[in-house]
Formats: structure tokens, sequence, C-alpha cells
């Protein structure tokens, strides 16, 4: 900043007694302030430690003063050099911003290249760093884990075929297809809920459901999953 630059100046030129001019109120109510960040503890620092003595004064900014304008046009000039001559140190909240972006592109550009995951990615392929909040059943369908035929099929061996009869019980024949859950969907489901995005879909018959007792998804003894009348319990929607 200005104000540094003119300490150094008069540093380097042994300068007894001087005074700087500055137009930045900020900079001068940040010196007087106790807490101060390492910038400013920096030029603070110099003026403490110099042998010869500096003062520090405020004007107005734009109202004619000869001094000021002539810096004005000076700044000014200075943005259109090519080159930087004081590098501004970046602040800890820039830094930690600059992190978070880096982090989350590295973390979608693995997503997207991953082979893992790819039922979750299927519905959800932008990574956030907000939480998705359900609970066991919904976490389920989220996944395609669990107690959904393929995923046993897959893991354990066991048969992959819906109870209706349809050879592959999954989340999207659950959810779209599945008679068994006819009187759900008709129920909850808008009427072209098949143009509908499956997160939504779950999304909001989640939140109908949290109002009253319904049909729940539930482990039978064969481990398949079952609409049955139970009350919603610490569920919340994502």
């Amino acid at each position: 900043m200005a104000v540094n630059a003119a300490v150094d100046y008069c540093i380097t030129n042994h300068l007894q007694t001087s005074s700087i001019i500055t137009d930045s109120r900020s900079v001068l109510l940040a010196l007087a302030n106790v807490n101060t960040n390492s910038e400013i503890s920096i030029i603070k620092n110099k003026i403490r430690n110099y042998n010869g003595t500096i003062h520090l004064f405020w004007i107005k900014a734009h109202v004619g003063f000869a001094g000021n304008e002539k810096a004005d046009e000076y700044a000014k000039e200075a943005t259109r050099k090519p080159d930087v001559d004081i590098a501004i140190q970046y602040n800890t909240l820039f830094v930690k911003n600059i992190m978070k972006k880096e982090i989350l592109a590295e973390w979608q550009r693995r997503s997207d290249d991953s082979s893992k995951g790819r039922e979750v990615f299927s519905i959800l392929p932008q990574v956030k760093t907000s939480r998705v909040q359900g609970d066991f059943y919904l976490n389920q369908l989220l996944t395609g884990h669990g107690a959904l035929a393929k995923y046993q099929a897959r893991f354990f061996g066991k048969e992959s075929s819906c109870q209706c009869g349809h050879p592959i019980e999954d989340r999207s024949h659950l959810i779209f297809d599945c008679p068994q859950w006819h009187t759900i969907r008709k129920k909850y489901f808008p009427p072209c809920f098949r143009d509908s995005d499956i997160i939504l879909l779950i999304k909001k018959t989640f939140e109908l459901t949290l109002v009253q007792p319904s049909e729940r998804m539930q482990w039978d003894s064969s481990h398949y999953l079952h609409p049955k009348p139970l009350r919603w319990l610490n569920c919340r929607a994502v």
C-alpha cells in the first residue's frame, strides 16, 4: 500500500522528521487499532523502530489538494504499466477461498473420472460441501446399496430380481415401474413424474410424508424392500 511505500522512503533516505499525508482513512484507523493484520503490523513496527519521527495525516480526497491529485494521477498511470512494482501479500481469507475452489475442482475431477459411486453420481453429479441428510432407507435409494436386490446379487450372490417379477430390482425400477409401489406413486408423485428429476421425486415424497403416517420402506425376512405402514421417525429430506 502507498503508506508502506512512503514509510520505506522516509527510512531509506534517513529523514529525521517527515509527514505522510494520505486520503486513506481506513489505513490510519487500522494503524491506530490494537488488533491489526500482518501488513499493518509491519508498518507499525517500521515506524516504531525508526530513529526519526514520522507524522501521519489524513486529508479528504478529490477536493483539489495538489499533492493528492498528483498522487491519484500517478496511481492511474501505474494501472497501465505491464509489470507490477509491489506484490501485495494475500490475506488469509483470500488464500482460504482459493484453496477451497481448488479442492472442490480437484474433487469434481476425481468424481467425474472415477468408476466408483456411479449410482450417487447419476443423480448428484456436482460435488458440494453441503451435507445430504437422510436416514437408513433414504440412503439406500440415493446410493443404490443395501436392500436393493441388484446390490445383494452383486455382493452376496443373491437373486437380482424384484418380487414383482422384474429381472432387476434397482433404484430406477422401484421408483418408476415396480407395481408394488403403484399406490405410493399415485399418492405422492406428480402426473408426469417420469419426466421429473429422480432426486426431486425422492425429496418431494419424503417432504410430504414427514407430516403424516405413511408407507415406509422396510426390511423383510428376505431382505427386500416392501411398503409397510410405519410412522416416520427422525427423517429429513435431502
